[in-house]
Formats: structure tokens, C-alpha cells, sequence
């Protein structure tokens, strides 16, 4: 595979630093990236009719009681820190 130069710089800096172990782990990662960006419409779309139905039938949570429930987790976890 060839690169343009500044990919390749990228890539030698990405794996100097110790943000990736091998130039393969870099592109690898970068596919993964992709995938993920390729979303259908369709896939959006369904997701969002999901979320309409799951709200008329009265299954959400409000955000201060999502906020509530937030803030005694983090309580739980770390009991010295302040809000």
C-alpha cells in the first residue's frame, strides 16, 4: 500500500508515540472508523421510529431523573468528591 507523505508521517508518529504498536494497528483503526460512519438511512430512520414509539408508550425517563440517578452513582463511586 502506498501513502501520500503526510500519511505516512502520520502513521510513523502515531506508532512513535505509543499510540499504536504497528503501522497495521493505525489503518485498522482508521477502517474501523469507517464502519462505523457508514450508517444507512434506513438504519437512522428505524432507530428514530424505535425512540418515537418507545416514547408514546411511556417508556423514557425524565433528565432530571436521569441526572438524579447520575449524580448517587457517582456519590457511590466517589464518595470524597464534591458536586
Amino acid at each position: 500500500m502506498e501513502l501520500s507523505e503526510r500519511a505516512r508521517r502520520r502513521v510513523e508518529e502515531l506508532v512513535e508515540d505509543g499510540s499504536f504498536p504497528t503501522p497495521e494497528a493505525v489503518v485498522e483503526a482508521a477502517l474501523e472508523q469507517l464502519d462505523l460512519r457508514e450508517v444507512s438511512s434506513e438504519e437512522i430512520m428505524a432507530a428514530a421510529a424505535r425512540g418515537r414509539a418507545d416514547f408514546a408508550a411511556g417508556r423514557f425517563r425524565s433528565s432530571e431523573a436521569v441526572a438524579a440517578t447520575m449524580r448517587a452513582r457517582m456519590a457511590e463511586r466517589f464518595p470524597d468528591s464534591r458536586e
